[in-house]
């Protein structure tokens, strides 16, 4: 589960997406897909997930002794990095449904907001 703190550190980095999306366009960049946004913020959670659970890979086995010995301690470690691997995914999937609320909201509800803007006349 996502802590209040955690929470608010997403929400700190969604501001901040949103700010660079906006001078992003301010700039004359063209406008960013769905699709290619989506995962820059998957790429993003990804990263706030290992920083938030800091995982520690393990050690890599020797190379040393009978090579049936070596070969189940190569298996028995990349089975280890596959279960820290999909702890951190899953993790990142909480963070990337925050985020992707936080900015995808964001940036339709400011769409909306310019387009009725442009509706009035002065």
């Amino acid at each position: 589960m996502l802590t209040e703190v955690q929470i608010a550190l997403i929400g700190i980095v969604a501001t901040g997406i949103l700010w660079a999306l906006k001078m992003w366009r301010a700039a004359g960049g063209q406008e960013i897909s769905p699709g290619v946004l989506k995962w820059i913020l998957f790429l993003i959670s990804i990263g706030m997930a290992v920083a938030f659970a800091l995982p520690i890979l393990p050690a890599f086995p020797a190379l040393v002794g009978d090579p049936a010995e070596v070969s189940v301690l190569i298996v028995t470690w990349l089975g280890a990095i596959v279960s820290m691997a999909a702890t951190v995914l899953g993790f990142a999937t909480a963070v990337y449904l925050v985020l992707t609320k936080g900015v995808l909201g964001n940036a339709v509800a400011r769409k909306l907001e310019a387009a009725k803007l442009k509706e009035i006349p002065f």
